[in-house]
């Protein structure tokens, strides 16, 4: 727990033997840093349009419905592909954990195709869905050319005065998990 006002700590306290040097796993705010690693991808013109399709940029989607759909669309989780996430332990969240963190695949695109039925056109219905993100995490390590949390060290975390380095949890090809898997310490988030 840590309440902060401006630049003063009130509160800072940890439990289960933590300290404030250890990294903590941000799950879906990683989601954001994402979304926010896009945006400066298209303000450096790395990314042309949010209309273009994911497979454009990540060609290793291509055949793959998440390839097909709109930048946009990926980040607004309206793809249209379908995707359960419900947290039952049996849904396509727990699919997806296993083929990137749990590292029961070859990660990327392979664990992008067991989910590659449309059940919607892009932009028609909403769905919360870390599938997407993973998706864009995919397009930003294609855009970028370097790995996400380099990437993430020059454009974000070093500029805005972090005091310890942040990591990533990446799945069997090396990709950084985009939808979760940011690690920082309590001070830095």
């Amino acid at each position: 727990l840590l309440v902060a006002q401006d630049d003063l700590i009130h509160v800072e306290r940890y439990q289960y033997g933590r300290s404030d040097a250890q990294r903590m796993t941000s799950f879906s705010m990683a989601k954001t840093v994402i979304a926010m690693l896009l945006g400066i991808a298209v303000a450096e013109g790395r990314i042309g349009s949010l209309d273009t399709p994911a497979e454009a940029y990540a060609t290793s989607l291509r055949g793959l419905e998440y390839g097909a759909t709109p930048l946009r669309h990926l980040l607004t989780m309206s793809s249209g592909v379908q995707f359960l996430e419900d947290y039952s332990g049996t849904d396509d969240s727990t699919r997806l954990a296993r083929g990137t963190t749990g590292q029961q695949s070859g990660g990327g695109a392979e664990v992008l195709g067991l989910f590659n039925t449309r059940v919607a056109p892009p932009g028609a219905r909403w769905y919360y869905a870390s599938s997407e993100t993973y998706a864009l995490a995919m397009v930003l390590r294609a855009v970028v050319g370097m790995p996400i949390a380099d990437y993430f060290a020059d454009r974000i975390w070093r500029p805005i005065g972090a005091e310890a380095d942040a990591s990533w949890l990446i799945d069997s090809s090396g990709l950084e998990v985009g939808y979760q898997g940011l690690q920082a310490t309590l001070r830095d988030f």
